[in-house]
């Protein structure tokens, strides 16, 4: 009978572990030790039950005591690195995964899944690795390594990794197609070109490689060629949404009504993925707004959003505006004074280009790129880990000067080796300029501000992934558009000599004078191809690379157009932002 009541204990703690009702698992498990005091498994699944509520210090002596009694349960060691990670004690963890995989090699899989679906990039970096030495012949080590490395912006690695997936798998078209993906994040193009042609040499039929094939042309600014690509694509598959997507941005939204019934079909079909389904419906979107359908676009990129808060909240992703005010105020805590570093490197020096996304970043980024002594990078997606890693290590004890410079070489080796300028867009770094400046003190900071009803409206109408948490909600865009003027309002009150501030009106009705003046105060000599950046053969990285190309004017409006929709953006808007956010001049 007691045996009988244990097991019964044990699968109904399960039945709620596995539906996230920790609470009442706990209480089952720990119900469970009464009958059977000292039971490894009711030790360790409560250990477990304990971490995922967060109760770390009560978890980890019971997940410690399970592996003592049955050292060789490798689910149990599992179990002990799951909480030890979320304790941040990685070298601890480390050694037991080590054990783990020479006890069981087969429970890697398990390991590198868990990591995936909560999106655990450092965790799943860590088992990879181990997971390559212990069994350096398995290709899905290395396609894990592949995985993390790129999620944390250190592209260069993974393409290294990725490259011995296909040494080890072999070169599928599938792989090649994978594989050119990372390469064109790497801004490795001509590499990328060749794998794809490979890919689509082994399979002309394959819609990934015709569609990456399409990307690689958009970048580089070859449109009839890309549009090509898109019509094979549909004619193979007239369903492969991705297509629709690119197509979308090729024809400036117009689309034939054919074109609009088939995304209207997969936006309303649940059974189609949610990822398809969301890019589906913003292509819909768009054809609406270029058609000057504003109602029906407006209410197309609210179901696109929306499908996306969804999706985002079953992944346990979502926008959280107390912690987006306690991640700013912990920011102007920890960079609270005018403290530069003094590093000492060799190579590129950085120009970064900050703000909200949609602000004209890409603009500014093209102009500049034009210039011979300076190579632009597109959104590189290093610098946020950099500064999660930075505050994560001030938080127990001081960064010492070398751990910066250690920072920042890091930052220059995934980037192009080579001298003179280097470019990197990503908005978002607006949050590291205090890291910036202490790792990179000669460092370009370029500022570029926008009409926030504009930049707002913006947001709400382009494809931002589940990772950008605030782009889904036109209150959460406000919310978060406040947060951003708050910060930089104190970056320039510490470095207001060191920003140089971008009105992207100001700055695009008056290109040909605000871009010379924008080179010479980033210290380069002029040079006429950058007023004529849409001539030059380099590749744009972005997915405005088409509009990147099209003759420069003010674009603005939108936020009229749309203006009885946008009540939710504007009532969340703080006052001040609808002020200058800098006291400097702008170009």
């Amino acid at each position: 009978m007691t045996d009988s009541a244990f097991d019964d204990l044990i699968d109904r703690g399960a039945a709620a572990h596995h539906q996230n009702r920790f609470e009442e698992a706990l209480a089952s498990y720990q119900k469970a030790l009464e009958l059977r005091p000292g039971d490894s498994e009711a030790i360790s699944l409560s250990g477990l039950a304990l971490t995922h509520l967060g109760r770390i210090d009560e978890a980890r002596p019971e997940l410690e005591q399970a592996v003592r009694q049955e050292p060789d349960q490798t689910g149990f060691r599992l179990n002990l690195v799951e909480c030890l990670e979320r304790a941040g004690e990685f070298e601890l963890a480390s050694q037991q995964i080590d054990i783990a995989l020479r006890q069981n090699p087969g429970c890697a899989g398990r390991l590198a899944q868990a990591r995936v679906s909560r999106s655990d990039w450092r965790a799943l970096e860590l088992l990879a690795r181990i997971w390559t030495n212990v069994i350096p012949g398995d290709a899905a080590a290395w396609h894990c390594l592949a995985q993390a490395t790129y999620e944390q912006g250190r592209i260069r690695q993974s393409v290294q990794a990725y490259q011995e997936v296909l040494d080890l798998s072999g070169r599928s078209a599938a792989n090649l197609v994978a594989f050119g993906r990372i390469c064109l994040h790497a801004l490795e193009y001509e590499r990328a070109s060749e794998v794809l042609d490979e890919a689509e040499r082994q399979d002309p039929d394959h819609v990934e490689a015709l569609a990456a094939k399409g990307l690689l042309l958009i970048y580089r600014g070859m449109f009839d060629e890309a549009l090509q690509y898109c019509r094979r694509c549909l004619e193979l598959d007239p369903g492969y949404v991705p297509a629709y997507t690119q197509l979308s941005k090729l024809s400036k939204g117009h689309l034939s009504r054919k074109e609009q019934e088939v995304l209207e079909s997969v936006s309303d079909d649940a059974s189609i993925a949610a990822e398809n389904r969301i890019l589906a419906t913003f292509a819909l979107a768009h054809s609406k707004h270029a058609d000057g359908d504003i109602d029906a676009a407006f209410d197309c990129y609210a179901v696109a959003n929306a499908m996306q808060v969804e999706q985002s909240r079953m992944e346990g992703i979502s926008y959280d505006a107390s912690l987006a005010e306690a991640r700013t105020d912990r920011l102007i805590e920890r960079f609270a004074d005018t403290k530069k570093g003094d590093a000492v490197l060799t190579g590129a020096t950085p120009i970064f280009v900050v703000g909200m996304p949609r602000s004209g970043t890409t603009l500014i980024e093209s102009a500049l790129g034009a210039h011979s002594e300076v190579t632009a990078c597109g959104e590189r997606t290093l610098m946020p880990y950099l500064l999660d890693a930075y505050l994560t290590q001030s938080d127990n004890k001081t960064v010492t000067g070398d751990q910066l410079q250690a920072m920042a070489q890091s930052y220059l080796d995934e980037g192009p080796s080579r001298k003179g300028f280097i470019t990197d867009k990503n908005p978002l770094n607006f949050e590291s300029v205090g890291l910036i400046l202490r790792m990179f003190p000669h460092a370009i900071i370029i500022h570029a501000k926008r009409d926030p009803a504009e930049t707002g409206m913006s947001i709400f109408r382009h494809e931002f992934s589940k990772f950008w948490r605030f782009a889904h909600q036109l209150e959460d865009i406000g919310h978060y558009y406040g947060l951003y003027a708050r910060l930089m309002s104190h970056w320039q009150r510490l470095f207001g000599d060191r920003l140089i501030t971008v009105q992207y009106e100001e700055f695009a009705a008056n290109f040909p004078q605000a871009v010379r003046d924008l080179v010479a105060r980033c210290g380069l000599p002029w040079q006429d191809a950058c007023e004529h950046f849409q001539q030059e053969a380099s590749a744009i990285a972005t997915f405005s690379a088409v509009q990147a190309r099209e003759q420069v004017l003010l674009r603005s409006g939108v936020a009229d157009a749309y203006e009885k929709q946008l009540a939710p953006l504007r009532n969340s808007l703080p006052l001040e932002a609808e002020r200058d956010t800098a006291q400097s001049s702008p170009i």
